[in-house]
């Protein structure tokens, strides 16, 4: 069976791709029987795999109107007998046997910005392809309840594999005696946030209750580690708006060791949002035990349960009360069991179950 893997997405310091291309080494190291088309983008084209694959580097970019011609020439040539898209980017006019990832429908409910047309034809993408595909594979129940509603599915073309956190090796801590607060400059206790800056990650609600716990004198300060929203021009606005500048700091190049001494420093790892299909972006936060609290969402609360804390998302006072509280209630969880559970052996499993 010849199957082609589209991996043309992959992204560097991208949770969900490094999800999905720790996949797709398991998938093909254990399902040797096929053979393997792997589409790649330029900037990955060196990936090598094993001798029953063949990488074919694609200059189209996913979601682009070169790709809905010229792409689809290659893909009707190479005449695969399964094809597996990780998102919705593909010609739609492409109607062999396909299956297509639906991680979360996150662009339907909280749309970037962008222009009137690429709005229309990123919506015309998703009911399209999601129309043609002979299956999806979405994360969780919530998300499958969504795809049939809102893109009117058939239910029993959706079918639920369960994500991993990826377990990370133990890094070895920084130079004894060197304590990371000292290093950066941080002036009080503070609280982590690695969750990136888009609309639905409610940053800047996050930002508001900051401002209060300044104008309540209260010692905390919140530290960016990721270069995602360290490099986002609309949050230093908006600290500087809000007057929190000896509040916030915004670290960047942070190496897997200095990762480590933030989060066993931290009094707690924040995460804001409103919506969540799974918490890829907790991966740190649980390999370093570091306290979790989070929006209070379903998909979140269903995997973590008591483990962590939660604040309602949408209400400013909530969020402040819970943090200022927590900032006197340090603890140190366990997260074996998630790592246990959410493990990349039975994802594999899940996936060749709907696959077959």
């Amino acid at each position: 069976m010849k199957i082609w893997l589209d991996l043309r997405f992959l992204k560097k310091w991208d949770y969900y791709s490094n999800f999905v291309f720790k996949l797709v080494q398991v998938f093909i190291n254990n399902e040797k029987i096929n053979t393997y088309n792997i589409y790649l983008d330029l900037p990955f084209s060196h990936i090598n795999f094993w001798e029953h694959t063949n990488n074919i580097v694609i200059k189209e970019k996913p979601g682009s109107l070169f790709e809905q011609a010229s792409f689809l020439k290659n893909l009707n040539k190479d005449d695969n007998d399964l094809t597996i898209f990780f998102d919705y980017n593909k010609p739609t006019k492409y109607k062999w046997k396909n299956i297509i990832f639906l991680a979360n429908l996150v662009d339907f409910h909280y749309p970037p910005k962008k222009s009137i047309f690429r709005k229309y034809f990123d919506n015309y993408l998703l009911n399209t392809n999601s129309k043609n595909a002979s299956k999806i594979i979405c994360f969780n129940e919530l998300t499958k309840n969504e795809i049939n509603d809102k893109l009117n599915i058939y239910e029993d073309n959706i079918k639920i594999i369960t994500p991993f956190f990826n377990q990370k090796e133990k890094k070895k801590e920084l130079e004894v005696g060197i304590d990371i607060r000292t290093k950066f400059n941080i002036k009080w206790e503070y609280l982590i946030y690695s969750a990136w800056t888009w609309t639905y990650k409610n940053l800047d609600r996050v930002i508001k209750v900051f401002s209060e716990i300044k104008k309540a004198n209260i010692d905390l300060n919140l530290v960016f580690i990721d270069d995602d929203s360290i490099k986002d021009l609309s949050l230093r606005k908006n600290i500087i708006e809000n007057k929190i500048l000896d509040k916030m700091y915004l670290i960047w190049n942070v190496s897997e060791s200095e990762k480590l001494e933030f989060h066993k420093n931290s009094l707690w790892v924040i995460f804001p949002p409103l919506y969540e299909s799974f918490p890829f972006l907790l991966e740190d936060a649980i390999n370093y035990n570091t306290p979790i609290i989070s929006s209070n969402l379903k998909n979140i609360n269903n995997i973590f349960w008591d483990k962590i804390e939660y604040f309602n998302p949408t209400n400013n006072f909530d969020i402040y009360e819970k943090i200022v509280a927590l900032t006197k209630n340090k603890k140190i969880p366990n997260y074996c069991n998630i790592l246990k559970t959410y493990n990349i052996a039975e994802t594999y499993k899940e996936l060749i179950k709907a696959i077959k």
